[in-house]
């Protein structure tokens, strides 16, 4: 496909729109490559005979590589913006295709015949689930997968080691200074709360396994499989990130850089991601509609 498909509100407000932050995220290509692997090894495509393929808010194109690096032959990237994915067109070219949407409006590309949607690292941005929902009912084959990744803090891990612990409290820190140094904004207040009450064990509105298993399973989406893996990072590789975050809020580079010479950050970052594995049974969803 040479040219994106379009079908966004260019009203709305996308952080990665600019240049300058879709530069930034590839500058974190080290890290999202970890995650990429890791869904390879969780679930790889090609091995299992899945043709087409979907990378839901595929970004700069890293996870596709992995994914196209299986031997896969269809692929399509979806993501918001059009600054991301002409950075995926640049990495991947024409081995892929292309469509510039949100997650709650993809599916009008296809017509259940999509054999896995991979939406990595996104998840904690997917607002409106049920939306999300509909859009793999559209999409995917009767028990096509669905597979996505979380971490913290939007999902809760019960058994922290000491080096997640002091990544965490870390994290913690840099987003009560952001949203200090910034004001009052709300997502960035909203991850300060998370991590808060992760670190105070009040986890009751927190996804967790059991949780996210519930909830995928009341509209017609069916545990398959989940595995855990480590993401890890040094104090170079973690101000990366956190650049990445600080870009969509301090515009001023003299501002960002003041910023960030207040910023501590521990000599390793480690932090889990949990990968699961959906089938979307049709029949049930239809039936729980009703």
């Amino acid at each position: 496909m040479s040219n994106t498909e379009k079908e966004v509100d260019k009203n709305q407000y996308n952080p990665f729109e600019s240049e300058e932050a879709s530069k930034n995220y590839a500058n974190a290509d080290f890290l999202y490559k970890q995650s990429a692997d890791h869904a390879v090894n969780f679930f790889n495509p090609f091995e299992q005979g899945c043709n087409k393929v979907l990378d839901l808010g595929a970004g700069t194109g890293v996870s596709s590589e992995a994914l196209l690096a299986t031997g896969l032959q269809d692929l399509t990237l979806i993501d918001p913006s059009a600054s991301m994915l002409d950075k995926a067109k640049a990495r991947l070219g024409e081995n892929a295709k292309y469509i510039q949407s949100s997650a709650e409006n993809f599916g009008d590309h296809f017509d259940h015949n999509v054999d896995v949607v991979y939406a990595l690292n996104c998840f904690h941005l997917f607002h409106n689930l049920e939306a999300i929902v509909n859009q793999l009912s559209k999409s995917l084959k009767t028990m096509g997968r669905f597979i996505f990744n979380v971490s913290m803090p939007s999902f809760y891990f019960p058994d922290l080691n000491t080096e997640e612990f002091i990544s965490l409290k870390a994290n913690l820190e840099f987003y009560k200074s952001l949203s200090e140094f910034t004001g009052d904004n709300p997502l960035v207040k909203n991850t300060v709360d998370l991590f808060n009450k992760i670190l105070a064990g009040d986890t009751e509105k927190i996804f967790d396994k059991k949780k996210l298993i519930d909830i995928l399973f009341s509209v017609g989406i069916l545990f398959d499989d989940y595995k855990e893996y480590y993401i890890v990072s040094n104090a170079d590789g973690q101000k990366v990130i956190w650049d990445l975050v600080a870009v969509c809020l301090i515009e001023n580079d003299l501002k960002r850089k003041e910023f960030f010479e207040t910023v501590k950050v521990p000599a390793k970052m480690v932090f889990r991601q949990a990968y699961f594995s959906f089938k979307f049974n049709h029949n049930l969803a239809n039936n729980d509609s009703n």
